[in-house]
C-alpha cells in the first residue's frame, strides 16, 4: 500500500474542516487555492518525503508570485517557473503570511494525524515591515472632500440609495461594509432612548467577522440630520424587511455589489497617483479611529473605548474585566467624529 501523497493529506484535512463547522464556504474555497498552489510549486509529493527543503522551495517561490495569480489572464495556461520569470510585482507580505500560515495548520493537522511526523512549516512566516493598522490607509482632509463633494451626496445623484447611505454610514459609525450590506430595517432601533445600528447575527444570512463585532453603534446626528431614519421609514412603508433591499446575498455576505461599486466609483475619482496607496471602503473605520484617537482638539479616546464602536476585542487585561459602556457613553463617543466636510 502506498503512503498517503499530499494531495491526499489535503482531501482529509479539508473534509474534516467542512464537516467540523469550521471552514464557510468561503473558507473552503480560500483554503483549497492555497493548498493547490502548494501543489503546484512542490508536487504531489508523498507525506513521507515533504521536508525541510521542501518547504523552503514552497516559501522562496511564494514571495515571487504576483497577487492575482489565479485572475490575471497573462499567466493563464503558465507554468510557475514561467510565472517567476516574468519579475511581477508579489503579493503583499500579509498575503504570503496566510499562505504560509495555512500551509502550517494543514502540516500540524498532518502530525496530530500520522500523514507526517514535523510540521516543515513552523516559523517560516515573514517578518512583517509595518504594523496591521498601517495596512490600510485613512482617507486625507482632502480625500474626503473629493469623495463627499461629488453630486451623488451633494445633489443625491444615484442610482440606488445604498450608493448615498453606505459610504456616509461607514464614514460615522466605522462600521465593516458586509455589517452594513447586510442590516434589516428592525437594526435600527432605539436603545436607551438613542437611535442605533444593531449588528448582530440574529438571522441566518448574517455574518459577524469576530464574536467582538456584535454591537449596537449610535447614529451620528449627521446621519439623522441628512434623513437616514425618513428613508429607513419608507423602507418600512414599502414593506421591505432590508434596509438596502436591492443587495442580494452572495457567497461572502451581502457586500459584494457594494465593494464592486464603490472600487469603481473610487477609481474615477483618481485620489492618488498610486493605486496601492488608494484608500478603500474599509478605510473609513482607520478614519474613525484616527478621528476619535486626536480627539478633535481635546483628549482622545483610549483604544478600548474605539475598539467598542468599531467591534474590536479588548487590547488590555482591565478592560476585559471592565463593564461595557453604557449607550450614552457611546453616543458622546460617536458625537465626536468630525471632519472636515460639508453635505
Amino acid at each position: 500500500m502506498h503512503p498517503p501523497t499530499l494531495i491526499e493529506m489535503i482531501r482529509s484535512y479539508s473534509k474534516e474542516q467542512v464537516q467540523a463547522g469550521n471552514w464557510s464556504a468561503k473558507s473552503e474555497q480560500e483554503n483549497n487555492a492555497i493548498f493547490a498552489l502548494l501543489v503546484r510549486i512542490i508536487g504531489d509529493t508523498p507525506c513521507t518525503e515533504l521536508s525541510y527543503p521542501a518547504l523552503r522551495k514552497y516559501k522562496s517561490t511564494l514571495i515571487r508570485l504576483p497577487a492575482n495569480l489565479n485572475k490575471s489572464p497573462a499567466y493563464r495556461g503558465k507554468t510557475i517557473a514561467e510565472i517567476v520569470d516574468m519579475d511581477c510585482s508579489p503579493m503583499a507580505v500579509a498575503n504570503m503570511n496566510k499562505n504560509l500560515s495555512r500551509v502550517s495548520s494543514l502540516l500540524r493537522w498532518g502530525v496530530k494525524n500520522g500523514f507526517i511526523q514535523t510540521n516543515y512549516a513552523e516559523g517560516l512566516q515573514i517578518k512583517r515591515t509595518t504594523r496591521s493598522d498601517e495596512d490600510r490607509c485613512p482617507y486625507s482632509d482632502e480625500q474626503l472632500k473629493k469623495v463627499f463633494n461629488h453630486q451623488l451626496f451633494t445633489q443625491r445623484e444615484y442610482k440606488y440609495p445604498w450608493q448615498y447611505w453606505t459610504p456616509l454610514l461607514g464614514l460615522y459609525t466605522g462600521a465593516r461594509l458586509n455589517e452594513l450590506c447586510q442590516l434589516y430595517v428592525g437594526d435600527v432601533r432605539k436603545v436607551d432612548g438613542i437611535w442605533v445600528i444593531s449588528i448582530n447575527a440574529d438571522t441566518p444570512d448574517k455574518k459577524l467577522k469576530t464574536r467582538s463585532a456584535e454591537r449596537c453603534i449610535p447614529l451620528h446626528s449627521k446621519l439623522l440630520s441628512l434623513g437616514f431614519l425618513d428613508y429607513i421609514e419608507s423602507q418600512k412603508v414599502t414593506c421591505n424587511s432590508r434596509v438596502f433591499p436591492e443587495l442580494r446575498l452572495s457567497r461572502d455576505g451581502y457586500g459584494r455589489k457594494v465593494s464592486k461599486w464603490y472600487a469603481n466609483f473610487r477609481k474615477k475619482l483618481i485620489l492618488t497617483d498610486d493605486d496601492s496607496k488608494e484608500p478603500d471602503f474599509h478605510s473609513f473605520r482607520h478614519n474613525v479611529s484616527m478621528s476619535l484617537r486626536q480627539g478633535n482638539g481635546l483628549q482622545g479616546y483610549s483604544l478600548d473605548e474605539i475598539g467598542e464602536v468599531l467591534g474590536h476585542a479588548s487590547t488590555t487585561v482591565t478592560a476585559r474585566y471592565t463593564k461595557r459602556l453604557t449607550m450614552p457613553q457611546l453616543q458622546a463617543i460617536i458625537e465626536s467624529i468630525d471632519y472636515p466636510i460639508t453635505i
